[in-house]
């Protein structure tokens, strides 16, 4: 069957030349104020059928090859987005406004974007594009360091924001190739990141800073296999300056009794926090308002009081914590306190869910056996999650239309979900071919 491998490597170029393409072609919709939405979703369509058709055609690749194409297209479809002034979310804006203040000397948790002390700073085109402007900054104080170098950089659009975030999109890519190669996994699985239509627009076109939370929750789990606990409690502290969240992933990440991870992870969030707070005290600005009062495309939270939500979050990372003493993989752990975090979560944004691309490849066995229906799930998600943009745009949150796009967009990791839940319930019934093949190495075995 070698005749056949020119013609899949042919494909394969088809398939990342059309990836480039429609970003190219969704930066070019951008420039044009007269351009229908309709076109615009039927370019994210085509990068959505090229990035899962790449995918699937790279997954089991291991060559040359398979890894010049994948970085190649996936270089050329963040390189044509970055010019894109970013309309999905006006976040990177927010950034660059926090950056403009701390690099002027003024606390962005203490100051909304709207008061009348900030007159002089609200002179250009910047201020115009913020949405949240009647509320001081939730940003944890990397993101705030990032925010200002951006502005120091150039202060005039949001290109300087989104080439820092996509130094950390890049990072994530080769800490997830390098993670693969060390498990004796093809590097091709690093498409479903790499060729991500979720992954590319949310960070080389929206611009989000979640690129820098992956990228260092990455190392960190690559510090933590090699046994470089301190050093990898470190980078994990780092990981939760970026986004709160990892904070959660120490138990994880540390089963062992020692409490030294976690002071030394304690003691680096302190002191990123403590000029702020001799700055100003509120060094926590609109977070708790946020966690409190807002709702956007949320599902259990939904039901539940935000203590009761931080309790049953609180209840998974206790289950976590005690299934890895009991030699559970890492990375599966780590899956399964995302799912919760984002379950129990008042707001489930989009670009959240761009973890599970980054995770997924490293599971030995995704597409084997019971992980099969949840790890379709998990990408499945990435792939409806841009419908939460409709929420609130085209239909009201609380209609019968939101509901039926939220059932939509849930539907993968739900159906997913169901599933990998019940083979563990009758495993008679789902024959593990994960095991029986012995084609890959068990989580466990692979350092997971």
């Amino acid at each position: 069957m070698n005749w056949l491998r020119p013609r899949q490597a042919a494909v394969t170029w088809v398939a990342g030349i059309l990836l480039a393409a429609c970003a190219l072609f969704m930066t070019e919709l951008s420039r044009s104020s007269g351009h229908l939405a309709a076109i615009r979703g039927a370019a994210y369509i085509g990068l959505t059928i090229a990035g899962v058709w790449g995918s699937v055609l790279l997954w089991n690749r291991n060559d040359r090859n398979a890894l010049l194409v994948m970085i190649a297209a996936a270089v050329l479809a963040r390189a044509a987005l970055l010019p894109a002034t970013p309309s999905l979310s006006h976040d990177a804006f927010r950034y660059m406004w926090d950056g403009r203040l701390l690099r002027h000397g003024v606390d962005p948790y203490v100051a909304p974007p709207n008061d009348p002390s900030l007159h002089a700073f609200r002179n250009d085109w910047l201020y115009a594009y913020i949405d949240w402007n009647t509320v001081p900054t939730l940003y944890p104080p990397v993101d705030l360091a990032l925010f200002a170098l951006a502005d120091i950089l150039d202060d005039k659009n949001t290109l300087a924001i989104k080439l820092l975030v996509e130094v950390g999109d890049l990072a994530t890519l080769s800490l997830l190739i390098i993670l693969l190669r060390r498990r004796n996994l093809p590097i091709g699985r690093a498409a479903v990141y790499a060729w991500s239509p979720l992954v590319i627009t949310e960070l080389a076109y929206s611009g989000h800073e979640e690129a820098w939370c992956l990228a260092a929750l990455l190392l960190a789990i690559s510090l933590t296999e090699r046994t470089r606990t301190r050093l990898g409690a470190c980078v994990l502290a780092v990981a939760a300056l970026v986004k709160l969240y990892p904070i959660a992933l120490y138990p994880a990440f540390f089963p062992r009794k020692s409490a030294q991870p976690y002071a030394i992870g304690a003691a680096l969030i302190v002191a990123a926090y403590a000029p702020f707070y001799f700055w100003h005290p509120r060094v926590l600005g609109f977070l708790p308002a946020f966690v409190a009062h807002e709702r956007f495309n949320d599902t259990l939270s939904a039901f539940a009081s935000p203590p009761a939500a931080a309790a049953l979050l609180g209840l998974a990372v206790i289950v976590s914590f005690i299934a890895r003493r009991r030699g559970a993989p890492l990375v599966g752990t780590v899956i399964f306190i995302e799912l919760a975090y984002l379950a129990l979560s008042p707001n489930v944004y989009p670009w959240y869910v761009t973890i599970f691309s980054a995770l997924v490849p490293l599971v030995p066995g995704a597409f084997v056996g019971r992980m099969q229906p949840l790890s379709v799930g998990l990408l499945g998600w990435t792939l409806t999650a841009p419908l939460a943009y409709g929420n609130g745009r085209l239909y009201a949150p609380d209609s019968s239309i939101g509901t039926i796009v939220k059932a939509v967009e849930y539907a993968p990791v739900a159906v997913g979900i169901v599933i990998y839940s019940l083979s563990f319930l009758r495993p008679k019934i789902w024959p593990d071919a994960f095991a029986r093949k012995g084609a890959l190495h068990s989580d466990s075995a692979a350092g997971s």
